[in-house]
Parts: C-alpha cells; sequence; structure tokens
C-alpha cells in the first residue's frame, strides 16, 4: 500500500460527462511514489469520510491528452471536492492504461473496474 496526498484540481469534466465524476489532481503527488501508468483499488479520506475509489494514473479515457494525470473515482459519492484535500490509501493495480475509440467502450471497462474494487474490499 502507498499513500497519496493532494488537493483537488479542475480537470476536463470528462468524467462527469460520462456519469463518473473524478477528483483531479496534480502529478506532484506521484513525486517519491512507485505508482505506474494504470487503475488502482484504492480508499479515500476527506472530511471525516472513508470511501472506496479508483485510482486512475495516466493517460486513460477517449480523449488525447497532452500529459498523464491523476484522477480518482469515488465510488458512492456526489459532492464538490475542488480544493480539498484528500488522503488516497492506493493498494492494488486493476489493469494497465488503455486508450478506447468510444465512450461506451470505456463505460463498460470503468463498470467492470469498480466491480473488481468492491470485490478487492469485501
Amino acid at each position: 500500500m502507498q499513500f497519496i496526498r493532494g488537493k483537488v484540481i479542475k480537470g476536463e469534466q470528462i468524467g462527469k460527462q460520462l456519469g463518473f465524476p473524478t477528483a483531479n489532481l496534480s502529478r506532484r503527488v506521484l513525486i517519491g511514489k512507485r505508482l505506474g501508468h494504470g487503475v488502482y483499488t484504492a480508499l479515500v479520506r476527506f472530511n471525516h469520510n472513508k470511501k472506496l475509489a479508483l485510482v486512475i494514473i495516466g493517460v486513460p479515457g477517449i480523449k488525447k491528452q497532452p500529459q498523464g494525470k491523476v484522477e480518482v473515482y469515488i465510488l458512492n459519492f456526489r459532492g464538490n471536492l475542488y480544493g480539498k484535500f484528500l488522503l488516497i490509501e492506493v493498494y492494488k493495480k486493476l489493469r494497465p492504461i488503455k486508450k478506447y475509440t468510444d465512450a461506451k467502450s470505456l463505460d463498460i471497462q470503468i463498470r467492470k473496474d469498480i466491480q473488481q474494487a468492491r470485490n478487492f474490499f469485501k
């Protein structure tokens, strides 16, 4: 397990458009960490809450990104986290980053990732 701590910054709203809003963090949170590009299971702590999450490190999705990024999809959470600090306990790498040709393929994969994360924490 590794820890990441960072402040939520504004992203491109792609996850939100797909129905999976993510909290974006600066890539600087990875300095000194041994986390490569990929999708990971995690627990996130914020505002006295602890929630299951997926952490995406790299250049995911269907839109060309100029550089890698760190995104956190918090399961069963809706709300505004901009400017809040998250403490993330990163556990297991589920898969490498993959480029998707369309939103439907990405949606199917995200749902599989969510199920894997739930199974991991059972």
